[in-house]
């Protein structure tokens, strides 16, 4: 398919149109290796995935889309610029620019009777057309050339084509405002207050916003284009973490980074909200809110206006361009007025604080050990373990040097925050040295960096306040002589920590012990530390109990010691970890959780996690995080929930809110990403008053990239958990940091190390790809399944950079049925059927009633309530000791009435019909029943005719980008065939079929 458009501007824009003149300049741009005409069909169709995946509640898709649509943007620009240029060149070569009915209807005939001109067939060889098919073009235009009206002009045509591509990339402006609407704005309650009188620019924005005026008013069109692309990201940053910083406080205590932060209402509607300090002559909080009704707009508007100057930018010189422009600045700036309104407060709590309390800073106190992991005659393998408490208040900004005199080597690390008391344990790379004698002596230097942290209690007159927020720094030395000759085996020591209990209820107690094995032939002591989190009052943040003690074991003995009995009183989730060191400097850890359940306090219901992703996919170090948390509420009232989020056991952060009744709410945590693997997990608490009571939890891993790699690979499934087993589908996600095309090759395995799917494939530069593909799982337990992918020859063997990922399945058993449903035919084409067999099977003598409850298409309940186009034939089954088998069947009609229903209204396409947007995805038929019994089955929708124009009639179907183009190719439907040789004919009466304009 994408060679009839890449031919069609090969022929129509470069002048080969009737064999008269090759205008080459158009002809090297349209066929440069970075072809923008392909670029267009694989941007077009991947937007076209996209937007239905975030319809369909994808939130990790939202990114993609986004940077999707702005290569959208960028590549109609320069259709649309090349498209102004060929015309042009067209105009000034000589070629024939306007057609006569008449002339029409004679060169039609002509082909009818001697075929299509020898430059045109042999052009379109070389676009790799087969005989068949040039063959099948002439028989189409000898059918159809009775059907000629009226004169055409290329001249118009082109020009209206060019700037049909205007519109087309601001459609996909439409669609990046769209996906950040559906980000940010999705599910925000409607403002209902009243705007300030007071109104001016956005004093947030006023730096880029005066950049964009001055090229405006120079007529600098590069300058303009990098400074409204400039205006437009800063946007995206403020709508992306939700603040603004800015400098503020008076010049005598200087300038510092303030930051305000952003609430977001329903229509794309925002409310940046800042507070500044004003200590003399008395302490007041200044509060500034900045309403700006019109953000997603102006943001809109930034794009379109990107669209237009990347265009003229390019060399489209058509004035109507200008004009659009003019429009659009005048638009933006009324879009970036915001309504101002300011006022005091004079807090009791600070004011009280200004006249007793001192200023209390933090302190960053340090405690370091070289922890030995291997010393032998042979090499000695040690670590640098650095300890960090936070006195006296917090700190942050921690970053850790460690220079390893011995080894020659060194290593960084970095802590974010460390709240007052909390203590932070942080372990250097592994070093290693080859000894020399049988006395090592390690030694090496330390620098900490950390920036105290003095709360909100004002400043004391006089004091200043870069005293009290510059940087702070730690200078030490670490020593530690060891014996190589040393008969202690690390490898033969075990520690372990046991719980005498790992889940419980409120108010009951937990045992806890450490038990040491040694399997050396000799004697071994040393010392013990057991750290125990436990609540905390009122508080949701737990603290740590420390205990600590000595013990010996003998060679070839276990020891058991009863440390600690500990009782919790809140439900939650509560952490253990120590360490046993002995020896040399060897140290052993181990760790757990213990999970504390709520009693029953006589209320029913409960808050549970719904949902949990993180974006981006694939993320790199550096990069924020966003952990998206869907909460449930099945209490019969409104519940305030508390969500925190925790990454290698820290504490992230946490966000609160409102569930509604039978509802759902979103939540939003962020982190800044550290490469390496880690640990997340979420919990969910349920805030009465007062009191915080543990709901749910869950917890996960991730894989953040270095920033050495080149790419970065991950397997996810879906479903993750299956009754009996059925069909799963698997998705690839690939992304490249790279600036050039990655090729990657490798394969999927089973748990059997079976190879059950290889890839070969390319990551565009700077971009991302997801190759998905389904299999059937079967067999009760967990099945894990491996990626390999490497950009080298595609196996595991140390060549190229290679990445792994996995995923797990979990196969649940059904009880005594056993359920399995088959859809046939599993490929179906538009206005056809599938009929679903779902059979039950009984494993033992017993009476079971099923009542099919609920049916899902693609993730959306289409019955008992949905389109009639979802047939249930008998929804109970009775199985008996005489009757141990049955089935029934679901009919699913793929037409409009179900399109319509699964789709709903969608802002890019308001003609049409909506069921070809169906075509070419796979679909998750599921059925559930009561027993707890769910089972599914997978089918393709196909359009029914495998012709690269049915292709192309699906493609701009689906995703509506080409409106603007095809519009205006169809409003020629019987004129461009003959011009073209056929080709943009064709294409115009596909897209005046379905778009409801003209033709047959």
């Amino acid at each position: 398919m994408r060679k009839y458009v890449g031919y069609l501007f090969v022929i129509l824009i470069t002048g080969s149109i009737i064999g008269q003149v090759t205008v080459q300049g158009s002809y090297a741009m349209a066929m440069d290796d970075s072809n923008p005409y392909e670029e267009f069909w694989k941007i077009l169709y991947r937007e076209a995935e996209l937007v239905v995946k975030v319809e369909n509640g994808n939130i990790s898709a939202i990114q993609e889309l986004i940077e999707n649509s702005r290569k959208g943007e960028e590549n109609a620009a320069n259709i649309s610029s090349l498209t102004w240029t060929s015309l042009k060149e067209l105009e000034s070569s000589g070629v024939k620019m306007y057609y006569t009915e008449e002339e029409l209807r004679k060169m039609a005939e002509d082909i009818a009777e001697n075929g299509l001109p020898e430059d045109t067939v042999r052009a379109l060889k070389e676009q790799g057309w087969s005989d068949q098919e040039i063959k099948a073009l002439e028989d189409y235009i000898a059918k159809n050339k009775d059907n000629i009206t009226g004169d055409f002009n290329m001249s118009e045509f082109l020009m209206n084509f060019s700037r049909a591509f205007v519109k087309v990339g601001f459609k996909y402006a439409e669609y990046e405002s769209w996906a950040l609407e559906k980000w940010k704005w999705e599910g925000k309650a409607n403002f209902t207050g009243s705007l300030p009188s007071n109104e001016g620019l956005n004093p947030f924005l006023i730096n880029e916003l005066s950049d964009v005026r001055l090229a405006y008013s120079t007529n600098n069109m590069k300058g303009l284009l990098k400074a409204i692309n400039e205006l437009s990201s800063k946007m995206y940053e403020i709508f992306k973490y939700e603040m603004v910083e800015y400098s503020s406080l008076p010049s005598r205590f200087g300038q510092l980074k303030n930051r305000g932060y952003v609430t977001f209402y329903k229509g794309g509607f925002v409310v940046i909200t800042t507070r500044n300090i004003r200590y003399f002559p008395n302490y007041t909080e200044e509060v500034t809110e900045y309403y700006w009704p019109t953000a997603l707009k102006a943001y809109n508007l930034t794009r379109q206006i990107y669209v237009i100057v990347k265009a003229i930018s390019m060399g489209n010189g058509d004035q109507e361009l200008r004009k659009m422009l003019k429009d659009k600045m005048e638009e933006l700036r009324e879009a970036l007025v915001v309504y101002i309104n300011k006022y005091e407060r004079k807090p009791w709590r600070d004011l009280i604080l200004l006249r007793s309390s001192p200023v209390t800073r933090g302190r960053l106190i340090i405690s370091k050990e070289v922890v030995i992991d291997e010393a032998t005659p042979d090499e000695v393998k040690y670590r640098i373990k650095i300890t960090m408490e936070a006195h006296n208040n917090d700190v942050r900004d921690i970053e850790i040097e460690v220079d390893d005199t011995t080894s020659g080597s060194s290593d960084k690390g970095s802590v974010d925050y460390l709240t007052m008391g909390e203590s932070k344990t942080w372990f250097s790379k592994q070093f290693s040295i080859k000894p020399s004698d049988t006395t090592v002596k390690i030694e090496g230097k330390i620098k900490i960096t950390y920036t105290p942290v003095c709360g909100d209690i004002p400043q004391r007159s006089g004091q200043s306040l870069d005293e009290c927020t510059e940087p702070r720094t730690i200078s030490d030395e670490y020593s530690k002589v060891i014996e190589v000759t040393d008969s202690i085996d690390p490898s033969k020591v075990t520690f372990n920590i046991i719980a005498s209990k790992k889940k419980i209820r409120e108010g009951d107690s937990v045992d806890f012990y450490i038990e040491v094995t040694n399997d050396n032939n000799i004697k071994i002591e040393g010392k013990y530390l057991l750290e125990v989190s436990v609540p905390q009052g009122r508080s949701s943040t737990p603290y740590p109990k420390k205990f600590h003690g000595n013990v010996s074991v003998d060679p070839g003995s276990t020891k058991t010691i009863k440390v600690a009995t500990v009782s919790y009183s809140k439900s939650g989730t509560y952490s253990y970890s120590g360490s046993f060191s002995f020896g040399q400097g060897y140290s052993k850890t181990d760790s757990g959780e213990i999970v504390v359940a709520r009693r029953d306090t006589g209320t029913t219901g409960s808050l549970k996690i719904a949902g949990l992703t993180y974006i981006p996919k694939n993320p790199r170090e550096g990069e924020f995080i966003s952990f998206i948390v869907n909460v449930t509420n099945s209490y019969s009232s409104s519940q305030k929930a508390k969500v925190i989020l925790y990454i290698d056991k820290e504490k992230i952060g946490e966000a609160s809110g409102e569930v509604g009744v039978n509802s759902w709410s979103t939540f939003k945590l962020k982190w800044k990403a550290k490469g390496g693997k880690h640990y997340y997990r979420v919990v969910i608490y349920r805030v009465n008053g007062d009191a915080e009571e543990y709901e749910d939890g869950e917890t996960g891993e991730l894989e953040v990239a270095s920033l050495d790699q080149q790419f970065a690979v991950s397997l996810d499934v879906f479903p993750a958990e299956l009754e009996g087993g059925g069909r799963v589908f698997f998705t690839v996600g690939l992304r490249n940091f790279d600036y050039n095309a990655i090729p990657v090759r490798g394969f999927v395995v089973d748990e059997d190390g079976a190879i059950i799917k290889n890839i070969e494939d390319r990551i565009p530069a700077k971009g991302v790809k997801n190759i998905t593909f389904s299999y059937l799982v079967y067999g009760v337990g967990n099945h894990t399944f491996k990626l390999f992918l490497d950009n080298y020859d595609g196996e595991a063997n140390g060549k190229g950079e290679e990445h792994w990922s996995k995923a797990t399945i979990e196969v649940k058993p059904v009880g005594d049925v056993v359920a399995s449903m088959s859809c046939y035919p599993t490929t179906v084409p538009l206005d056809s059927s599938t009929t679903c067999t779902v059979s039950f099977e009984l494993k033992s003598p017993a009476t079971v009633t099923l009542n099919l409850e609920e049916v899902d298409f693609g993730g959306k309940r289409v019955w008992p309530e949905g389109p009639s186009s979802v047939i249930v034939k008998e929804k109970t089954i009775t199985l008996t000791p005489t009757n141990m088998q049955d089935d029934l069947t679901i009919t699913i009609t793929i037409n409009d009435e179900l399109a319509n229903y699964y789709f709903g209204e969608r802002p890019w396409l308001s003609t049409g019909s909506y069921k070809d947007r169906l075509v070419g995805y796979s679909y998750l038929v599921k059925a559930e029943f009561n027993e707890s019994i769910t089972i599914t089955d997978a089918i393709t929708v196909s359009s029914g005719d495998s012709s690269t124009i049915e292709d192309l009639e699906t493609a701009v179907k689906v995703t509506g980008v080409g409106v603007s183009a095809l519009e205006e190719v169809a409003s020629h439907a019987g004129q461009l065939e003959i011009v073209a040789s056929g080709m943009l004919g064709k294409v115009a009466r596909v897209g005046s079929k379905f778009l409801g304009f003209v033709g047959s």
